[in-house]
């Protein structure tokens, strides 16, 4: 099955490229249609809330009939949704396809990673650390050509749908299903069977830590971004997206080196890592003046996610019991989504404040855009503090 790593890959670089186009051009195109931060909000929340139920489903669905058809649908069903967002005005429309959108990150995420530990498990730390190093990559070229397309977006929306559409049959003909599916045991699919379920003890504590960090990052990072750009700085969006498009390279390094620089001390690394980008993401809304907050929001993914997302797959699937891996690697991603139900919902009351609360004093716009990066910062580093409980660190170093 070795020849699905360089489709996984090739994956990696269409995704990224549609995903970074997508998300920079969506924030605008709301807000362009007189859209409070509070409806985009609903909007993103609304989303989480459909892919958290669907994410657990569709995972345990794969150990029962591959992972391919549930990839090849999800990327699909996104493709269409990209096509159709500039023709869609009310909330409960965007909402639907926004959430049509994401199924493929909610279904994809937890495919990539287990599809690609049954292809080839060995040196899997590095392997998942360099194809999302492919897919930032190109999810940085994505943000980039989405600032130079938005004039129309009907075109911003039309080239990831092309370019998603070549991705989707990239895979279809070349992907091989590595999973062996005889004997799996075909009973009990239902949510609550599948939500009563007993995961193991390390699994439990990985989802913890994914649900705090889930309320964190998504009250950051899912649409906040380049609006406090535009309305702290009020810099013109080109320039914006070449300030998202630095952010999303500076993961590239350590997801790179990561198999190389981390042999062991695994949740050690993962820790600090996560907690060191909680501060830095905190410490990038703090500040009136551009030069430092680029600084805080330029690095705290170099020392922060481009180290510890692949640790935490790796993780992941060393824990993940052999019959059930689709759904027990689907755990921590799911209550991960789960999370970005509030973040999104924070960041928009936050960013809409206009007093401070239980007192008179007036908030300005920018000030009000800044609190949802330092709530989330503040907020990550409490999701570090659940990975003290899992085992320590084999003294044979990072799983394979």
């Amino acid at each position: 099955m070795r020849h699905n790593v360089p489709v996984l890959f090739a994956v990696c670089v269409g995704y990224g490229f549609c995903t970074g186009l997508f998300d920079f051009a969506v924030p605008f195109y709301l807000r362009s249609h007189g859209m409070s931060f509070a409806e985009i909000g609903y909007i993103f929340a609304i989303s989480a809330l459909v892919i958290f139920f669907l994410r657990i489903y569709l995972a345990r669905l794969s150990d029962l009939v591959g992972r391919k058809l549930l990839y090849v649908g999800s990327l699909a069903l996104t493709s269409l949704s990209y096509l159709g967002f500039p023709y869609v005005r009310g909330l409960a429309g965007l909402a639907a396809l926004r959430t049509g959108a994401d199924l493929s990150f909610g279904v994809r995420e937890t495919m990539h990673a287990t599809a690609l530990y049954e292809s080839r498990r060995e040196g899997y730390l590095s392997l998942q650390g360099k194809t999302r190093a492919v897919e930032m990559a190109f999810t940085a070229a994505g943000t980039i050509t989405a600032a130079y397309l938005i004039f129309d977006y009907r075109v911003a929306f039309a080239v990831p749908f092309a370019v998603m559409v070549a991705t989707v049959a990239v895979f279809a003909f070349g992907f091989a299903e590595p999973a062996a599916l005889e004997g799996a045991e075909r009973q009990g699919l239902g949510l609550l069977k599948l939500f009563s379920a007993s995961f193991p003890r390390e699994i439990v504590i990985l989802a913890a830590t994914g649900f705090i960090f889930g309320a964190s990052i998504s009250a950051s990072h899912r649409y906040v971004p380049p609006l406090f750009f535009e309305v702290k700085f009020h810099l013109p969006m080109p320039v914006i997206g070449q300030i998202q498009l630095v952010h999303v390279l500076s993961h590239v390094p350590a997801l790179f080196l990561v198999g190389w620089l981390v042999t062991r001390r695994l949740r050690a690394v993962f820790f600090w890592t996560l907690l060191v980008e909680g501060l830095f993401i905190a410490l990038a809304g703090c500040f009136g003046r551009l030069g430092p907050t680029l600084f805080f929001w330029w690095t705290h993914d170099i020392i922060g996610a481009g180290f510890w997302a692949p640790i935490q797959w790796a993780l992941i699937q060393q824990y993940a019991r052999r019959d059930s891996r689709g759904l027990d690697a689907s755990v921590v991603p799911a209550v991960t989504a789960l999370g970005y139900i509030l973040g999104p919902l924070m960041a928009g009351w936050l960013a809409g404040l206009r007093r401070v609360p239980f007192t008179a004093a007036e908030l300005s716009p920018a000030a009000a855009i800044s609190l949802p990066l330092i709530a989330s910062g503040a907020i990550m580093v409490m999701a570090a503090l659940p990975l003290l409980l899992l085992p320590p660190d084999k003294a044979s170093g990072a799983p394979s």
